[in-house]
């Protein structure tokens, strides 16, 4: 089970502070970009910024906006992104994006927010490789975990075991466990790493410990 660092932040300062903190024990992050329309808040994310830096990093964006491709084109010349992930809800054909992202080679993941049923994704089971539980809801860090999410990753875990299951969203030592016990396959932490007394590094080490301990 990995463990990806989530990074929502305001301002170019924090990012780079926030993948410093971590460039030393992942080669992924995830990028949360909200426009602050289908998300609580509008992220920073600069593409041009990140391309002048020497980011030893990938990046999964996670993309939280009504209108993914207009977003994902600003995009094409990042060579640290790895996968994109486009939410179900969004106003854009997802088709249309699915062709997109597979011109630029990046792995493609689809984000189920929390009210969203899972049988929304049967028609696109062959096109995502990648599938991420919303367990909050999209655009803030700091929020409680939805106990409700736990079901729809059972239930879709049962049906679809060749799929990578990412969770998002209240994930913190006291969510973990029940998470652990479902067997995705990547937790996606921000407040929790990032917010934290410990320094970002010593909090992904501690989870992975805590990980260890409950699948021994």
């Amino acid at each position: 089970m990995l463990i990806i660092p989530a990074i929502l932040v305001n301002n170019e300062k924090d990012f780079l502070n926030q993948t410093i903190a971590v460039e030393n024990c992942t080669n992924l992050i995830q990028l949360d970009i909200g426009d602050g329309i289908f998300s609580k808040n509008k992220t920073w994310a600069d593409p041009e910024f990140i391309k002048k830096q020497n980011l030893n990093l990938d990046l999964e964006l996670h993309l939280m906006v009504e209108h993914p491709l207009k977003e994902l084109k600003k995009w094409i010349d990042v060579e640290q992104v790895r996968r994109v992930l486009i939410p179900y809800e969004c106003k854009d054909d997802l088709m249309s994006i699915i062709d997109f992202i597979d011109e630029q080679g990046w792995e493609k993941g689809i984000v189920l927010n929390p009210e969203t049923s899972i049988s929304v994704l049967n028609e696109y089971l062959d096109n995502f490789t990648h599938i991420l539980f919303m367990s909050v809801t999209p655009g803030a860090q700091g929020q409680k975990f939805i106990p409700e999410t736990l079901n729809k990753i059972i239930a879709f875990k049962q049906n679809n075991p060749e799929h990578f299951i990412e969770v998002d969203g209240g994930i913190n030592e006291k969510t973990l466990p029940a998470l652990v016990k479902t067997k995705v396959d990547a937790l996606c932490i921000g407040s929790a790493i990032f917010s934290q007394e410990k320094s970002p590094a010593e909090q992904i080490h501690y989870f992975e410990q805590l990980i260890n301990s409950l699948t021994e």
